[in-house]
């Protein structure tokens, strides 16, 4: 569980809060909301964890665009 408080150069001060389920140290879902600026929303997203390579996902609901998808691909070398 992850919580946030963040406050911008105008004062105006934005909230966070997140979770993340890890089953067998591989594969993990995660959930958070944000009341960050306009764009503060709900997002959900998943990853997966092998032995060099971790892959992520996020989907975030946006009201002024439409729709935001992430996906990172990390290699520990």
């Amino acid at each position: 569980l992850h919580y946030d408080v963040q406050m911008a150069n105008d004062d105006d001060v934005s909230f966070g809060l997140g979770a993340e389920w890890v089953v067998n140290r591989i594969f993990s879902i995660r959930g958070g909301y944000s009341t960050f600026g306009d764009l503060g929303s709900f997002s959900m997203g998943m990853g997966l964890s092998l032995t060099n390579t971790t892959v992520d996902f996020t989907y975030k609901p946006l009201e002024q665009f439409s729709q935001s998808y992430r996906l990172g691909i990390g290699l520990k070398i």
